[in-house]
C-alpha cells in the first residue's frame, strides 16, 4: 500500500478557532477560497478528473501556514503531487492485518465526537491525550478530538478481527482509512459542495460503496448455496 501522509491536520493549539465553510461558484481548477478572515468557501464544482482537493492540504499547507489575504485561492492539486491512498490500495492483502488493540483509549470525559479547544480536552482513560483538530464545519468554530483506533468509535473494526489478527480486507481497509480521515468525515457540513469536491469524503464514499457491495455479494452467494 502507498505510504501516505497522515490525513489528520492542524497542530494542537492553546486556543483554537476554526474556520467556517460555505459553498460558492469558483473559477475552474480552484477548489477553495478565503471568503473572509474566518470563512473558507468551497467550490460548487468538482475538480478535473486528473486533480483533487484534499482537506488536509487546505488546512495544513494553506489556511494555517499561508498567512492568506481575503480572496486567496487553493487550487485543485495534480493526483501525483503527493502519494495518496486510492481505493485499490485495499487489494494489497487478501486479509487485512489488524493493529494491536490497546486498553484505555476511550475519552476520560465525554464521548466521540467531542468538541475541543486544545488537546487537554481530548485526554484518554490511560492519561494520554489525542490531538484536537479543525474540521469542515459550516457553523461551529471549535475543534474536534481525534479518536484512537482502539476506541469504541471503531468497535466494528475490532469485532471483525479474528484470533489470527486479520479481518476482511475491505472492512479492514475502510476502518483504517476512516480513522485517519475521521475529523473530515465527522464534521462534514450540510453543504452539497463538500461531498463533491473534498477528496477525503469522496474516498470514504467509494470505500463504503465497495464495502457494501462486498457484503451484498457474500449474502447472495450464501443464498445460492442454500
Amino acid at each position: 500500500m502507498h505510504q501516505t501522509r497522515v490525513f489528520l491536520f492542524l497542530f494542537s493549539a492553546l486556543s483554537m478557532t476554526c474556520p467556517r465553510f460555505s459553498c460558492r461558484n469558483l473559477p475552474p481548477n480552484v477548489c477553495a477560497l478565503k471568503q473572509s478572515p474566518s470563512e473558507i468557501a468551497l467550490s460548487t464544482d468538482m475538480c478535473p478528473l486528473d486533480r483533487f482537493c484534499p482537506a488536509e492540504r487546505i488546512f495544513e499547507d494553506w489556511w494555517w501556514y499561508g498567512f492568506l489575504e481575503v480572496g486567496a485561492t487553493f487550487p485543485c492539486l495534480p493526483l501525483d503531487s503527493y502519494e495518496h491512498v486510492d481505493v485499490s490500495d485495499g487489494d494489497v492483502y487478501k486479509e487485512w492485518p489488524c493493529e494491536q488493540w490497546e486498553e484505555g483509549k476511550d475519552l476520560a470525559v465525554g464521548n466521540h465526537p467531542k468538541d475541543c479547544g486544545n488537546e487537554d480536552d481530548c485526554r484518554l482513560l490511560d492519561g494520554s491525550v489525542r490531538p484536537c483538530f479543525c474540521g469542515l464545519r459550516s457553523t461551529v468554530t471549535s475543534g474536534i478530538c481525534s479518536p484512537h483506533l482502539s476506541s469504541a468509535v471503531f468497535q466494528s473494526y475490532w469485532e471483525g478481527c479474528s484470533q489470527t489478527h486479520t479481518t476482511n480486507k475491505d472492512q479492514g481497509f475502510y476502518y483504517t482509512v476512516l480513522q485517519k480521515v475521521y475529523i473530515v468525515a465527522q464534521t462534514q457540513p450540510d453543504l452539497d459542495c463538500a461531498a463533491r469536491v473534498i477528496w477525503e469524503l469522496k474516498l470514504l464514499s467509494a470505500l463504503e460503496y465497495r464495502l457494501n457491495s462486498a457484503a451484498w455479494a457474500v449474502a447472495v452467494s450464501l443464498l445460492l448455496v442454500v
